[in-house]
């Protein structure tokens, strides 16, 4: 079983370049909040992704959370999961000294800071969410004290009211900070009545935040991205405007594209090198959809429990986590992850031993459900591709 995903960032050298003096100008005390954004699977967090390897290179601490789809999301929930997990890994007596008397603030969000802490009446509501604010704030400032901080924060576009009202304090109060916040959102997503959307012109018109827009990447990327895959120099200008016309130059589509087309025997191995089929001859998948449900289906029942358990724990879980809701071995946990992650259903998150993230939330929606129903949801929207049958051998 090949998994075909490319192993270099491709066509966003310029976009790279802004977030990486970004990264450098918070390093030295000029933060900022950052945003991403473009159509699902374009590759905003593959962009994100090599950011914060960029970062932990040079020593800069990286906390990452992400937004729900869920109707019922918790209140501050990127900020939850990222700070979370942060405190899960240091000296909470050091963090409650730094904190000082703030910490009461963040006594209901994060009891740990202060266990025995007494509910109280907090006054006024809008002084009271200031304080609130001003508490995570010092968190971050903690966090990133002595080495800088990179927070990242996926799918703003599904962020709930709290979480808004805070990214926008945060865009008035992060200069002067060694702090960078790098959101990422589907731009297809906010039509004018998003509540996001709003937000977001008005810190584009005053430039409180930088948003980088990532559009879908030319016929020449297409082409970059399958030499890397497929390790070839060879891709003639016809497979790559026929690539680039299926995929609308989506890079997550593009994958999904040529792992069907591998899993399918029309691009295949030889002793020497990679070859295709004709062009009329590819059978593609009627829409990308259609390929995780496929792959999902491939997965053994076993397998499938456990992929459906994690979907149900979010798009990033902890393996001890899945391992005790599972309620399977470790040897069959292991060996479900193993296969998901072969079939290109989810990854492990870089620079975090033990976590693993869907790659995608089509990927996480398909996961968790029932095995009766995955062939019965509406489709959702993708190119659609016909299909072709006999086989003949030309260069990639």
């Amino acid at each position: 079983m090949e998994r075909v995903v490319c192993p270099v960032l491709i066509g966003r050298e310029i976009e790279l370049t802004e977030l990486e003096d970004a990264l450098l100008a918070a390093n030295r005390g000029d933060g900022q909040i950052v945003l991403l954004a473009g159509e699902a699977g374009v590759g905003k967090s593959r962009l994100a992704t090599e950011v914060q390897r960029r970062a932990v290179k040079i020593g800069i601490t990286v906390l990452s959370g992400g937004c729900s789809e869920a109707d019922l999301a918790l209140p501050y929930l990127p900020f939850l999961e990222a700070l979370g997990n942060y405190l899960t890994a240091v000296d909470l007596d050091q963090v409650r000294k730094g904190l000082g008397s703030l910490r009461r603030e963040l006594a209901h969000l994060f009891p740990q800071l202060e266990p025995e802490a007494e509910s109280r009446e907090t006054g006024d509501p809008t002084q009271a969410k200031l304080r609130l604010f001003e508490a995570i704030l010092a968190l971050l400032r903690l966090a990133g004290q002595q080495t800088g901080l990179l927070l990242i924060l996926e799918d703003l576009h599904w962020s709930d009211a709290s979480t808004r009202e805070l990214l926008d304090y945060l865009t008035r109060r992060l200069r002067g900070t060694r702090i960078m916040l790098l959101g990422t959102y589907r731009a297809d997503e906010l039509n004018r009545k998003h509540p996001l959307a709003h937000h977001i012109q008005a810190w584009r018109r005053t430039k409180a935040a930088l948003v980088i827009d990532l559009p879908p990447l030319p016929p020449d990327g297409i082409a970059g991205m399958v030499r890397a895959i497929f390790d070839s120099d060879e891709v003639t200008d016809e497979f790559r405007d026929f690539l680039h016309r299926r995929s609308e130059g989506n890079p997550f589509v593009l994958e999904e594209l040529l792992k069907d087309a591998v899993d399918r025997g029309d691009i295949y191995r030889t002793e020497t090198r990679w070859e295709r089929k004709n062009l009329d001859d590819l059978r593609l998948p009627q829409t990308v959809r259609d390929t995780i449900l496929l792959r999902v289906e491939q997965l053994s029942p076993e397998q499938a429990d456990v992929l459906q358990t994690a979907a149900v724990l979010g798009r990033s879980f902890s393996y001890p986590l899945l391992l005790a809701v599972s309620a399977k071995d470790d040897r069959s946990v292991q060996a479900a992850l193993h296969a998901s992650v072969q079939q290109q259903l989810i990854e492990e998150e870089p620079h975090d031993n033990g976590r693993y993230r869907f790659r995608r939330t089509r990927c996480q929606s398909a996961s968790e459900l029932p095995s009766r129903l995955r062939r019965t949801r509406p489709i959702t929207r993708r190119p659609t591709c016909t299909t072709g049958c006999s086989r003949t051998s030309a260069t990639t």
